[in-house]
């Protein structure tokens, strides 16, 4: 193991100065980086290069199958390794191996939210939390609104669980485990385990579980994309090149 204390840390302007000016130069942008970025990410949703909502064909087919297979209240076969980690890869497998069965691996996060809510609230009736410093100055109450939320969503009414929520639940329990330990609540590291071991499934397998689909999919997000900053530094060029050589 590393002693990451030996480990220089580099603040969040150190580490994004290369980048930067690698960005900027290549661009031709002047000002700040983030706030440009912002505004470029924004128009990129505006023109759709971003849009979740306009999914390919492909990508609708492979959640629906994703969601078909994660829903099943069995031990997974070796049909369903071949059917979601058909490129045999190590992660999914492992994930797999720690899941066994997803409806009832579901059923012990949910159980586990509902104990994280519970603990939650105790916390904010008991007068000594009062003095709890939570990160970012995140009050006990919007930590219960956050965990709340997804206690409400990722059991839907019909009893089925909506695997879309599983990042938001893996995120919130990495987040609160990293930076809100000293809340003490308990089980926080079997909610991260069984979470991880879900997301590490869901999220890379909704872009393609084939080789075939997951190029699909990635080709539909990135062509856009790449054509739109091809054609953002042709005019850049072409605005500039009264103040170049010629190129050639």
């Amino acid at each position: 193991m590393h002693d990451r204390s030996s480990v220089p840390r580099l603040s969040p302007s150190d580490s994004w100065r290369p980048g930067q000016a690698c960005a900027k130069g290549l661009l031709a942008l002047e000002g700040e980086l983030t706030p440009i970025l912002v505004q470029m990410v924004k128009s990129a949703n505006m023109n759709g290069l971003l849009d979740s909502d306009s999914l390919t064909d492909c990508q609708q087919k492979v959640k629906a199958r994703l969601h078909e297979i994660m829903q099943k209240d069995q031990q997974f076969t070796q049909d369903d390794y071949h059917k979601l980690a058909p490129t045999g890869s190590p992660s999914l497998v492992n994930s797999m191996k720690v899941i066994e069965n997803p409806v009832q691996t579901c059923d012990k996060v949910y159980a586990l939210i509902q104990s994280l809510t519970s603990q939650i609230r105790k916390r904010l009736e008991d007068p000594k939390s009062a003095d709890l410093q939570l990160y970012h100055s995140e009050t006990l109450e919007l930590m219960l609104q956050r965990w709340s939320k997804l206690e409400r969503d990722f059991r839907m009414k019909n009893g089925r669980y909506d695997i879309s929520k599983i990042p938001d639940i893996y995120d919130c329990i990495k987040y609160d485990s990293q930076h809100n330990a000293s809340v003490g609540l308990e089980d926080t590291l079997e909610l991260f385990r069984l979470s991880r071991a879900l997301a590490d499934i869901v999220i890379p397998q909704e872009y393609g579980i084939s080789k075939a689909e997951k190029l699909d999919i990635a080709q539909a997000y990135c062509v856009p994309l790449m054509r739109k900053i091809y054609l953002d530094l042709q005019r850049t060029h072409e605005d500039e090149a009264v103040n170049k050589l010629h190129p050639l």
